[in-house]
């Protein structure tokens, strides 16, 4: 049992994604989703145990459920300075977000949204599976796969992502400078 604990954390680790029960039950040597199950239970625990930053979370996404190795919330802070960089660039996650917002949508239109280089960014998000390419007619439509809303723990349901995104467009926009101060507890104290 111990030895198939750390076959899973390693696989957890290395695929740096959710993974579905058949998926691990390849690496651990069984088809049974209860075993399985039960292996991912005792892991979470043995985390949880430790008081451990890092913890097995369990993605539930209407019948399947994935499980994956991840960051606690609370941790982020301490590590923000030492994380990898970003695997896709800021153009990328630009037009990712815009597929995301819009999607479908046609290559022709993300093109007038975001110039040219948009072929290049919907390559590379191809290559990560982030997004599914179709045709109709002559056009190519660009949309999100359900990997996307997975890596991101959302609903694989366009009206849930829409509604994410446009949050996190909110929550990310710049705030205006010249805007009046309105908060009497910002205002510099009279010494009087």
């Amino acid at each position: 049992m111990e030895e198939k604990l750390r076959i899973a954390e390693a696989v957890l680790f290395v695929a740096a994604r959710p993974l579905e029960p058949t998926e691990l039950g390849r690496f651990l040597g069984t088809r049974s989703k209860k075993k399985i199950d039960a292996l991912m239970e005792t892991l979470r625990q043995h985390y949880a145990s430790r008081g451990s930053y890092i913890e097995i979370a369990k993605i539930s996404q209407g019948d399947s459920v994935k499980y994956a190795l991840e960051l606690k919330p609370e941790a982020i802070n301490y590590v923000r300075r030492i994380s990898a960089k970003p695997v896709l660039s800021k153009g990328v996650r630009k037009t990712l977000f815009l597929i995301a917002l819009k999607g479908p949508i046609s290559t022709g239109e993300l093109a007038r949204m975001r110039g040219s280089r948009v072929y290049k960014d919907i390559k590379e998000l191809r290559k990560y599976q982030l997004i599914s390419v179709t045709r109709e007619g002559r056009k190519r439509i660009v949309d999100i796969t359900p990997l996307f809303a997975e890596l991101l723990k959302l609903p694989n349901d366009r009206k849930a992502i829409r509604k994410a995104m446009k949050e996190l467009a909110r929550k990310s926009a710049p705030k205006p400078q010249n805007e009046p101060n309105n908060n009497p507890e910002d205002e510099p104290k009279n010494p009087a």
